[in-house]
């Protein structure tokens, strides 16, 4: 046994002695009989070491500490009190009543204490615990408060994300609504056109659609990106390049004209 744990052993089993005796004499005075006075002490803080013990249960279990710390702090916070009675009863003046009060306070500080990392590397574990915000120093908020602002709300938008596919399967929208029934069709198309937009390059078919599109001039229909992408199997972005390209040829071509 280490040092540390010698030395909460012997902590807590001293409060305790003095809170049993303690709560044994107020027992007494109020009439419960003398073999059963010491057995009060055990009600409470034999009952606040036990919700202790459960809190740890609890959090390993990934279940909520909410209902054993309440009654933790209920159980050690009447025991402090009846404690305090003993000076009362005694005649002993105010400070008294805060030296009888402070053996079960000190038990149970000592014990949640000790329990407290465990719980906490336990609640970590479940993912009931956040990391800890990326410190930035008081220097980067003086300099930059406002990027420094953007950036925290960027890091816990991207912990908002994480969480929620990670607990539903599904993406946040910008709305923080869940999308779950499937893509819509605007959104197959567009999906389609960006598909179409990056397909491998095909020069045999790049070639036969600028020849095509050039016709199209030459004839004076109406040419435009969108249509010759759709109407000769190739992405927007080379109906655009060659549209361009034809149209610059045109002008300069027309410009020569002019000059003769």
């Amino acid at each position: 046994m280490d040092t540390r744990k010698i030395a909460w052993v012997t902590v807590v089993t001293v409060a305790l002695g003095l809170s049993n005796w303690s709560i044994a004499y107020v027992a007494r005075r109020w009439g419960v009989p003398w073999v059963l006075s010491y057995t009060v002490s055990a009600v409470f803080d034999g009952a606040a070491l036990l919700m202790a013990d459960l809190a740890l249960k609890a959090a390993r279990l990934g279940d909520s500490t909410f209902a054993p710390s309440a009654c933790l702090f209920l159980f050690g916070g009447a025991s402090a009190y009846f404690n305090g009675w003993h000076a009362q009863l005694a005649g002993l003046p105010l400070a008294a009543s805060v030296l009888f009060a402070f053996p079960p306070v000190s038990a149970l500080a000592v014990t949640e204490l000790q329990l407290r990392h465990d719980r906490r590397q336990a609640l970590r574990d479940r993912g009931r615990i956040a990391d800890p915000v990326p410190a930035f120093g008081g220097t980067t908020w003086l300099l930059k408060p406002i990027v420094s602002y953007r950036a925290v709300r960027a890091i816990l938008k991207h912990r908002l994300a994480v969480k929620l596919r990670s607990a539903t399967g599904q993406p946040a929208t910008r709305t923080g609504a869940v999308v779950d029934d499937g893509p819509t069709d605007r959104q197959l198309r567009a999906h389609a056109r960006r598909s179409k937009g990056t397909r491998p390059f095909d020069g045999e078919a790049i070639n036969a659609a600028a020849e095509k599109i050039a016709a199209d001039l030459d004839a004076g229909r109406k040419v435009s990106k969108r249509h010759s992408a759709r109407e000769y199997d190739i992405s927007e972005y080379h109906a655009e390049l060659i549209i361009k390209d034809l149209r610059a040829k045109r002008n300069g071509a027309g410009q020569l004209a002019g000059a003769r």
